[in-house]
């Protein structure tokens, strides 16, 4: 029995010792939770003192905004410097061929070759007009583009960005003129120097920037002027940038220029040229006693003059004989004896009434 008191004494003196232990810790979780609740009411307080509490604020608590160093350029601005520059390409090269074309068919073409002037002049004039012309429909285009707002204000505003700008346009309208003049010095009838024109456009317009990346495409198309003058006039219109800044431009625009005007003067001289040439084999060789007379009825012709007349007194079946067989018999001896190809040409197919009038006008020139 006493065993057993003892048990229950060693036992009660390890409760007690254990509920020591325990109270320990208690005041140990005690303090622990004390010490958490004033961290909460500091938090609690550093929040209730801040200004922003929106989840937005708490995120991006810094605001930054961005400004860029230039104007702000939208799709419309980059687009304009390559429809300009489209715009003179075209008309530049479509108005000096038309009028190349129109000069060398008018009845004036045989005085303007006769006249005692140099080709340089001829092709200054006709250089001068079309560029007058072009300059007068730039300044309206960029009359109409600042009406719609779509005319950079820099364009207006900045001194040297005019300035620039003015040159590239410049250079647009020297270069294309010239490219026009040339399609009209080989091109014989209008439509010809049409469908050249358009088709020349054409090339430059789908070998640039405008159409395909240049990236994508070969090395030389980057010299295409079309390319650098629109590139040109879009760093000076949207970024400002200075002649100086543009002298892959300018070292491929100028030389150009100067091969295309001396390609205009080559080309004007060999016409000139082949147009006395023409003109004056017929009558050297009736001098020269080389030309076979043709018998026209009862005449013989050994001239322009003689055949007007021959012609002149034929009846409409002697005439329709000469010139509606198988071969058009004066035709074929104006080519043959006295050299004239064109006007052989243009005898061939023609009324009586018709072929008289122009065998009678070439006689009195």
């Amino acid at each position: 029995m006493e065993d057993r008191f003892e048990e229950v004494e060693l036992n009660n003196d390890l409760v007690k010792e254990k509920l020591g232990v325990v109270r320990s810790d208690l005041e140990g979780l005690r303090s622990d939770l004390d010490e958490v609740g004033a961290g909460i009411s500091g938090v609690l307080g550093s929040f209730g003192g801040l200004e922003f509490r929106s989840a937005e604020q708490i995120v991006n608590p810094v605001i930054t905004e961005v400004e860029t160093v230039t104007p702000e350029v939208g799709q419309e601005s980059l687009l304009y410097p390559y429809l300009l520059i489209l715009v003179i390409m075209f008309i530049s090269i479509l108005l000096p061929s038309m009028l190349v074309v129109m000069e060398k068919t008018s009845r004036a073409s045989f005085r303007n070759f006769t006249t005692p002037t140099r080709e340089g002049y001829m092709v200054l004039m006709t250089f001068i007009t079309t560029t007058v012309l072009l300059f007068v429909q730039t300044v309206f285009v960029l009359f109409l583009s600042y009406v719609l707002g779509v005319l950079p204000v820099s364009f207006l505003l900045d001194g040297d960005v005019f300035v620039t700008a003015s040159v590239v346009m410049v250079l647009s309208i020297v270069l294309f003129s010239l490219v026009g003049m040339l399609i009209g010095l080989l091109s014989t009838t209008s439509e010809g120097a049409t469908i050249a024109s358009i088709s020349v456009g054409s090339v430059l317009l789908f070998l640039s920037n405008v159409v395909t990346p240049v990236e994508r495409l070969n090395v030389v198309v980057e010299y295409n002027p079309y390319v650098l003058l629109s590139e040109g006039l879009k760093k000076s219109l949207l970024f400002g940038t200075d002649l100086g800044g543009l002298g892959l431009m300018l070292a491929v625009v100028l030389p150009l220029i100067l091969v295309l005007g001396g390609g205009v003067m080559f080309v004007k001289q060999m016409i000139r040229r082949r147009f006395f040439l023409r003109r004056n084999t017929g009558f050297l060789r009736v001098q020269k006693g080389q030309a076979v007379p043709l018998r026209v009825g009862d005449r013989l012709a050994t001239d322009v003059s003689s055949l007007a007349r021959a012609v002149q007194e034929l009846t409409q079946g002697e005439y329709e004989e000469l010139t509606q067989g198988k071969v058009n018999l004066i035709a074929q001896w104006v080519r043959k004896e006295l050299g004239d190809a064109r006007l052989a040409r243009r005898l061939e197919g023609i009324p009586k009434e018709k072929m008289i009038s122009l065998l009678s006008s070439l006689a009195r020139k």
